[in-house]
């Protein structure tokens, strides 16, 4: 039995049926496509055999029931493309994962009762002033994510206050790990077109607002919010279909993590790249 008294069997197989419905409404003479939408979905179970002195976990299946409710169409004489979302994800036994010497000393796993993901998403491409400008382009996307555990006691993990672990931490109501409540990107672009190809450059500007590692929200495994800036430029010579492009990320040097390993003497970050810059040559054959 697991540490909940539930039987842990010796094998398992995961099946059953997975509907997804949906359903497309053009109710205008125009390409506007209004869609609602609604699945459910199972991730297998597995069994943990990385614990280096107690016998292999077992995981139970992840199963998520989904609603989504959106609409894309183009406005402004197809100068525009818009596409928006409402979702709800509701998922029972989220799977998990912990490290900590005091419960196998390895990467283990576990499964959160319930947890709610619910949010809005939009995405919008659009030229600007084309009567004025020729070329020039704006894309916009962000996103609004509440993503919380809805049920989560004898929670494995580190005590926030403390520090220390243990697996009896009640973790209910604290948002899900590796997940921004806003995040977005905005980028400009400028085409020209020429003789024997064309030239485009172009820049953009991401937003995160931080998330947690860690399902118990403590403020030694979160990456505060952060923003990135990148840019480019591209010349394409049409007779040889080739495209040269030269290419920066992270220009102002923002200090930010790519993951983090929770361990009993700490987080162990990885820290993500400084300011990167290089470019690229393609053909077409």
């Amino acid at each position: 039995r697991d540490e909940n008294g539930m039987t842990v069997p010796g094998k398992d197989t995961t099946k059953g049926f997975y509907p997804k419905v949906t359903l497309d409404f053009h109710p205008f003479d125009d390409d506007t496509l209004l869609f609602l939408s609604w699945q459910k979905a199972e991730k297998a179970h597995a069994f943990n055999a990385f614990a280096i002195y107690l016998q292999p976990q077992y995981i139970r299946s992840e199963r998520i029931e989904a609603y989504e409710v959106g609409v894309r169409t183009t406005l402004f004489d197809d100068s525009m493309r818009l596409s928006a979302a409402v979702f709800r994800y509701d998922i029972e036994d989220l799977q998990t994962q912990y490290v900590s010497l005091t419960s196998g000393g390895a990467l283990s796993f576990e499964n959160a009762p319930k947890a709610r993901s619910q949010g809005v998403d939009f995405d919008i491409v659009t030229e600007l002033f084309p009567s004025v400008v020729d070329g020039l382009a704006l894309s916009l996307n962000a996103a609004y994510i509440d993503a919380t555990f809805g049920s989560y006691p004898n929670a494995a993990g580190y005590e926030p206050s403390t520090g220390t672990f243990s697996e009896t931490n009640d973790f209910t109501g604290n948002r899900q790990t590796r997940t921004p409540e806003y995040s977005g990107t905005v980028a400009f672009t400028k085409l020209w077109g020429l003789n024997n190809g064309e030239f485009e450059i172009g820049s953009d500007y991401y937003y995160n607002d931080g998330f947690f590692y860690s399902a118990s929200n403590s403020s030694d495994y979160a990456q505060k919010s952060y923003s990135l800036v990148g840019a480019f430029a591209r010349y394409r010579y049409e007779p040889w279909l080739m495209d040269i492009r030269l290419f920066g990320n992270n220009l102002t040097n923002e200090f930010y993590t790519q993951g983090v390993i929770s361990t009993d003497f700490g987080g162990v970050f990885t820290v993500a790249p400084d300011a990167t810059y290089g470019a690229t040559v393609s053909v077409e054959f």
